[in-house]
C-alpha cells in the first residue's frame, strides 16, 4: 500500500501546535506538550475505532493515517489490540509492520499464533518485513492452506524475502503441491539457525 505523503503532516502539525510560554524569564512545565501528545493520540484512537466499519479506499486512508502517526501510534494500537475483532486486529499489525521499530515488532509478535488465520498470516508478514525470519515457518505453514489467497500471499512474502521458490505454484492442487512444500521444510530445517543467527541479511521494506 502506498503511504499518503500529505497525511504524513498531521502528528507534525499537532506536535508543532504546542508552543511554551515564558513567565518570568522561565519556560513553562512540559505540560502543554504532554497535552498535545494526548491530543495526537487521540485522533489515532478515533481512527483505529473507524476501523472496523470501514472498506475500501476508506479502510485504506485510515490505515494510512494511523501509520503517518509513527511512534505515536503505538499506545493506542497496544490498548486496542487485545479486545480487538480479528479484522481490526490484522488491520492493526499491517500497520505496525510499517510502523517499524523494536516497540511495534514486540507488538507484532504476540500474534503469530492467534486464532484467526487472517491475523496470523498478518503478523507473519509484518515480521518478515521487519527482518524477522522466525516467521518463515508460519508462512510455509500457509503454503499448504486451503485457502488460495493465503497460499498465494504467504507465497509472495516468502520468494520476495528469501529469493527462493522451489516449484510451489499456489494454483496447483494439494498433492502437486506436496512436494515443492517439502522442499520448502527441508530448506528451512537445514538453514534456520544461519537464517535467524548467521549471516543471511533479510529484505526488509523500504
Amino acid at each position: 500500500m502506498l503511504k499518503n505523503a500529505a497525511l504524513l503532516l498531521v502528528p507534525i502539525m499537532l506536535l508543532s501546535a504546542c508552543v511554551a510560554v515564558v513567565e518570568d524569564g522561565q519556560a513553562s512545565s512540559d505540560q502543554p506538550k504532554k497535552t498535545t501528545l494526548g491530543r495526537a493520540q487521540g485522533v489515532v484512537q478515533k481512527r483505529i475505532d473507524r476501523l472496523r466499519f470501514e472498506y475500501g479506499k476508506a479502510l485504506l486512508a485510515s490505515i494510512q493515517e494511523i501509520i503517518s502517526f509513527k511512534a505515536i501510534a503505538l499506545e493506542p494500537i497496544r490498548a486496542t489490540l487485545p479486545g480487538a475483532d480479528a479484522r481490526t486486529r490484522a488491520n492493526l499489525i499491517y500497520a505496525l509492520g510499517y510502523i517499524g521499530g523494536t516497540d511495534a515488532h514486540r507488538l507484532v509478535a504476540n500474534f503469530t499464533k492467534d486464532e484467526s488465520e487472517v491475523v496470523r498470516y498478518e503478523s507473519a508478514a509484518a515480521l518478515m518485513g521487519m527482518g524477522d525470519w522466525s516467521a518463515v515457518p508460519v508462512l510455509i505453514g500457509f503454503l499448504e492452506n486451503g485457502n488460495r489467497r493465503f497460499r498465494y500471499k504467504a507465497w509472495q512474502v516468502l520468494q520476495t524475502s528469501t529469493r527462493q521458490k522451489f516449484g510451489y505454484d499456489f494454483d496447483a492442487v494439494q498433492t502437486e503441491r506436496e512436494p515443492a512444500l517439502a522442499r520448502w521444510r527441508s530448506w528451512w530445517n537445514n538453514r534456520r539457525q544461519e537464517i535467524i543467527y548467521g549471516e543471511n541479511e533479510p529484505t526488509r521494506k523500504p
